[in-house]
């Protein structure tokens, strides 16, 4: 795509989210399609003239520090045009930022790859495990990347994501993503990769992407992704790198592109098991106290996705598993609706202001993490229509399960749901091996 479109469409959604009021606490009751109105603020030429002038009197400062001061005032007078509306978020932000500059972070520049090429920042820590491996294979050339090559279209999207910077997904990845392809065929299915090829040694990739006209293998330059939203200063603290980088950075992620384009974000280890006919913007319980984040539905630039990211960088905690997940998420509806979910939960499905929707557990998470097994068992899959009746998809918890084969022919749960709703990955699973 032409630079020039790239930068329409970013400034056309730049201008969108500029419209949103911020989310104060409580409950906010949102309006779709009819973003409230925003305060801009005027700043009078005679006063920045003047302000300008002072500064520049002053005879005792350093040309490098004059520079610096010039290049602070014009990012700040960026920043308060993106942010007038929030005029606390926009003092944190200007901190940080001045913050970063004066410990010499930089987001464009990392370390160079073997090409010579130097990495962004977050590929240098995300691909830090995989510089040094040489893999063999088919590879596809570069892959397109979203926001400069693809603008998927608002609200009809289904978003998979990769950001452990691997190459080769496994069997067990393209299975998720063949089945929401394969289920939703009027969706276009978006799995993004932060590695920037993807190599095809069986040749399943190629082979769906033939068989699927819906779906698509991206990349992102996650500094596009970040830029002008809510979570861009947790980007750049880079507090999010001490502990799970790459759980974390798809935590964040996934918010992020439902709040650009919309549509559904599915978690890898997830199967569709029936064409998605639930509203635009839906939740499902994970347990009686807490939402899952597994799966997300929400219209783009929906405001709890606002509240969402903000509540992420409010409550961020490097050391604490969820924090900008499962428990963000809970913490957030709750706000919303205005209840506890333990008591929400009893009357799921439950829609709560801004017409977002929450499902019960058995929509997409049927079985606890704890009880993860039973997809494994051998015969399980024997009562796949009566037990699943009311999913629309599953979890499969990989985390936990991702030591536990799928053995050909055990008839268990997964091995079911693999045959009926990824049959080409099942096909290319097993050609030579009787587990994946």
């Amino acid at each position: 795509m032409a630079s020039s479109t790239w930068l329409a469409g970013r400034a056309g959604m730049a201008s969108q989210w500029r419209k949103m009021t911020p989310v104060d606490s409580g409950v906010q009751e949102a309006t779709e399609g009819k973003p409230p109105k925003c305060t801009t603020h005027v700043f009078h030429s005679d006063q920045r003239a003047g302000g300008v002038a002072n500064m520049w009197s002053v005879t005792t400062v350093s040309k490098a520090f004059r520079v610096l001061l010039l290049l602070m005032l014009v990012a700040g007078g960026i920043l308060t045009f993106h942010y007038s509306y929030d005029n606390k978020y926009l003092v944190r932000l200007q901190n940080a930022t001045l913050r970063l500059v004066s410990q010499g972070f930089t987001q464009h520049h990392g370390v160079a790859d073997g090409s010579g090429q130097s990495l962004p920042s977050w590929r240098e820590v995300v691909c830090k495990q995989r510089q040094n491996k040489t893999h063999e294979g088919k590879k596809t050339p570069t892959l397109k990347q979203l926001f400069r090559d693809a603008i998927p279209e608002e609200n009809r999207n289904i978003f998979l994501m990769d950001t452990a910077c691997n190459p080769t997904p496994k069997f067990r990845v393209w299975c998720s993503v063949e089945s929401w392809a394969r289920q939703n065929p009027e969706r276009q299915v978006w799995f993004l990769l932060t590695s920037d090829r993807i190599e095809d040694n069986t040749g399943l990739s190629s082979t769906l992407l033939h068989q699927y006209a819906n779906l698509q293998v991206v990349t992102a330059d996650l500094d596009d992704m970040f830029r002008d939203t809510p979570l861009l200063l947790l980007f750049n603290e880079r507090k999010w790198t001490k502990t799970w980088p790459v759980e974390l950075l798809s935590d964040m992620l996934r918010v992020l592109v439902l709040w650009w384009w919309g549509g559904v974000y599915s978690d890898t280890d997830v199967i569709s098991v029936r064409t998605l006919t639930l509203p635009n913007n839906s939740l499902g319980f994970e347990h009686s106290n807490s939402l899952g984040s597994a799966f997300y539905s929400f219209q783009a630039r929906h405001p709890a996705l606002y509240q969402l990211m903000r509540d992420m960088h409010k409550h961020f905690k490097p050391k604490q598993w969820g924090s900008i997940g499962p428990i963000a998420i809970t913490r957030v509806m709750e706000k919303i609706c205005g209840e506890e979910m333990k008591m929400l939960i009893r009357r799921a499905p439950v829609t709560c202001p801004g017409n977002v929707t929450l499902f019960p557990q058995s929509t997409f998470y049927p079985m606890l993490y704890s009880q993860f097994k039973y997809y494994f068992l051998p015969g399980n899959g024997n009562k796949f229509n009566e037990t699943f009746s009311r999913s629309f998809a599953l979890h499969f918890w990989n985390k936990m399960s991702k030591n536990h084969w799928v053995k050909v022919n055990s008839n268990s749960v997964y091995e079911v749901t693999a045959k009926r709703f990824c049959p080409t990955t099942y096909l290319f699973a097993t050609a030579e091996s009787d587990v994946f």
